[in-house]
């Protein structure tokens, strides 16, 4: 049941993370004048970043998930 919820959640920011990291790694010579002590194709940066937003969207969609797989579906459905 969580995969049903975790995996289409994932691959959307997965996708996004993808598309998004190839245009600011594009793009990044736009920004070369203000950084500082780093460079705008710097990999850690790139890494940390993607690292930090999947965290996030994993606890996005575990909460949601969690709840589903505890809630009994004769209820839900009694209810409507």
């Amino acid at each position: 049941m969580r995969r049903t919820i975790l995996v289409p959640g994932l691959g959307l920011a997965a996708l996004g993370l993808l598309l998004g990291g190839a245009g600011a790694w594009y793009l990044g010579q736009l920004l070369a004048g203000e950084v500082y002590e780093v460079s705008p194709h710097d990999p850690r940066s790139f890494l940390t970043a993607a690292v930090v937003l999947l965290c996030v969207v994993w606890v996005a969609c575990e909460i949601p998930a969690h709840r589903a797989t505890r809630t009994d579906p004769v209820n839900v459905l009694r209810s409507e």
